[in-house]
């Protein structure tokens, strides 16, 4: 079946009409105080120590193979 022109599209089938739009009722706020916490602070410098040591170590890693790098392109001939 070929497709329909512009003019049949046009003169053709009215649009089906529009579902109407709901609405939700606005929501009363009490007033601007903080919302209470429900999760308490973790003191951070205990709980990632491991972390911490972690990137300690890969910057130790990573200034020791710069410095080789950096030494063999002293000695080596390019």
């Amino acid at each position: 079946m070929p497709k329909p022109s512009r003019r049949e599209r046009r003169l053709g089938k009215a649009k089906p009409p529009r579902r109407p739009i709901i609405v939700a009722p606005p929501v009363a706020r009490k007033s601007a105080e903080p919302a209470p916490r429900l999760v308490q602070s973790v003191p951070t410098r205990e709980e990632y120590a491991y972390v911490y040591q972690d990137l300690k170590r890969i910057a130790f890693v990573a200034g020791t193979l710069l410095a080789a790098l950096v030494v063999l392109k002293l000695f080596l001939p390019s």
